[in-house]
This record gives C-alpha cells, sequence and structure tokens, in this order.
C-alpha cells in the first residue's frame, strides 16, 4: 500500500487492533459514527441546473489527515464505548461521553471504521452540532456513477429514536465559495435520513433499546442509557 494513502495504516495501529483487549467495540463504534466513508451517499440531482451545481461542488474530494494516537489514548476511548455495552447488559444508568479528538481516535484506532481515514474529520463538538470535515460523492442525473464531490463541513446533531440513534444533518458549510450551498440540497440529505444506526443489527439492537439518549454537551457527545425503573409512561413526563 502506498505511503500516501489516506487509509493506509501503520504497522504499529494494525498490531494495536488486531492485539485489542476490548471485544465489541468495532460494533460499538457505529454507533457514534455513521456517517462519512462508512455511508457513501449517492444522491441524484435534478433540479439544478448543471453550472449552478457545480459551483458548490468539485470534481475532485478533498482528503484530511489522519491522527495516530497513543496505545494508551486508543484503549481510554474503546473503554469508554465498552461501559455503554456493559451498562446496558447489566441495566445500568451510565453516561458516556466523547469529544472530537475521542472520535477522531476512533476511526484511527478501530479497523471497522478504515473507510473513514482520509475523507472525514471531526473538527470539533459545539453548541451548533458535530462539525465533521467531509468529502462526499454526488451522482447527478444521467451519470451512473459519482462524478462530482461536496467537499465542507457536515453538522450533525444525535438523537435517540424509536430503536436507533440517529444523527440529524442541520447544515454544510462551505469556505471561499461565491455561490452557498442552496438550503433545499441541503434539505435533502437531511431527508434521506441515511445517518443511523440499523435498528435490526443484530448485535446492537439489544443496546440500542436501552439508550435514553445522545446529546451535546461542553464540548462532547454524551450517551445516556436508560433506568430499567421508569416506565415508558414516565419517559414520557421527563
Amino acid at each position: 500500500m502506498p505511503a500516501d494513502d489516506p487509509n493506509a495504516i501503520s504497522e504499529k495501529q494494525l498490531a494495536r487492533e488486531n492485539s485489542s483487549p476490548i471485544p465489541g467495540c468495532a460494533i460499538l463504534a457505529t454507533i457514534l459514527l455513521v456517517f462519512g466513508g462508512l455511508v457513501v451517499l449517492y444522491v441524484t440531482v435534478g433540479f439544478y441546473q448543471a453550472k449552478k451545481f457545480g459551483q458548490f461542488t468539485d470534481a475532485e474530494p478533498l482528503t484530511f489527515p489522519v491522527t495516530e494516537p497513543s496505545a494508551d489514548d486508543a484503549k481510554r476511548v474503546q473503554d469508554e464505548l465498552l461501559k455503554i455495552k456493559t451498562a446496558t447488559e447489566n441495566n445500568e444508568v451510565i453516561m458516556a461521553k466523547f469529544s472530537a479528538d475521542d472520535l477522531n481516535t476512533l476511526i484511527a484506532s478501530v479497523e471497522k471504521l478504515k473507510d473513514f481515514r482520509g475523507n472525514t474529520l471531526i473538527s470539533s463538538i459545539t453548541d451548533d452540532g458535530i462539525e465533521v470535515e467531509m468529502s462526499q460523492p454526488i451522482r447527478q442525473m444521467g451519470f451512473s456513477k459519482p462524478n462530482r464531490y461536496l467537499n465542507g463541513t457536515f453538522v450533525f446533531k444525535p438523537e435517540v429514536r424509536s430503536r436507533t440513534i440517529a444523527f440529524k444533518l442541520v447544515d454544510i458549510r462551505q469556505e471561499n465559495r461565491e455561490t452557498p450551498i442552496p438550503s433545499q440540497f441541503i434539505g435533502s440529505f437531511g431527508a434521506i435520513d441515511f445517518f443511523k444506526v440499523d435498528p435490526d443489527e443484530e448485535k446492537l439492537e439489544p443496546i440500542l433499546r436501552k439508550l435514553k439518549r445522545a446529546v451535546i454537551e461542553d464540548g462532547y457527545v454524551q450517551v445516556h442509557t436508560k433506568d430499567p425503573s421508569v416506565t415508558p409512561n414516565d419517559l414520557d413526563d421527563e
């Protein structure tokens, strides 16, 4: 594999993944990361003239640096994920939290997330949402393959829904563009609702149904598990 391949992984990282003492973290990681390279989004665009469409898309994708966390940092973040799994198995009420650096550590250290490397970078977590530098392939009408790329900062907000956890797309930002992305185009991404975890995934279903909420607070994504003593009616009153 070429050294400049953005998906390349060092021998040190590979050894760390293969020897990880934390089972199931690759599955759990998809609870927090379901956008970017793992969800390649092909959108058929028929309501924009090609000239206008080209003003906010590019012929080539952007690439982003891949962090290389230490073994201690990788284990610390994976332990936080494992805390969610353990709590749902034992009917415990806990809160796990993840910073932007933590999410980038997962991308760099979990083999299942390797498709994020180079095309997705979590830049920050603010009150606006999870701000993610991304390069998304776009397919225009008349093309069988993606022929343009939407490069920018995608802003997501996490939310627990019935039997799943989703990331609602609230904005796409670009710098140094004369033409802003039309709001209708941004809405088309959010309306497709691809950015969510499959509730029918056998290994995830027992975890998903015991999650109470996923929120952003103090620069972290916080995941809370349910209190098993609380009835559905009690939850409605919150």
